[in-house]
């Protein structure tokens, strides 16, 4: 099969793409903690969960990757609280029975 003709296909489901690759695009520094950006620059986090929706995403990961117990925990309530807004905010307009 080729990928096109698996576009056409109403089950195909398209993910979002690296959310690290976009940060660093749009100027993350090396070791940064990108998950600091759902708190200082959420614009930005829904700017890009925003660009994947409007590119056909039916899944869209939040930006969470790097956020865990032991390595973050007085900030990690606050994230984790913070990126599934900032995806449902980007989301509403494009695909709005975001949940």
């Amino acid at each position: 099969m080729q990928v096109n003709e698996l576009f056409r296909q109403s089950n195909t489901i398209l993910l979002d793409g690296g959310m690290g690759t976009m940060l660093q695009a749009a100027g993350l520094k090396l070791g940064a903690r990108p998950e600091e950006l759902n708190i200082t620059d959420p614009a930005l986090i829904e700017g890009i969960h925003g660009q994947y929706a409007a590119a056909g995403s039916r899944i869209v990961n939040a930006n969470t990757f790097g956020a865990s117990a032991t390595s973050w925990q007085a900030v990690l309530t606050r994230w984790s609280r913070s990126s599934p807004q900032a995806l449902k905010t980007a989301s509403a307009p494009v695909r709005p029975t975001v949940r």
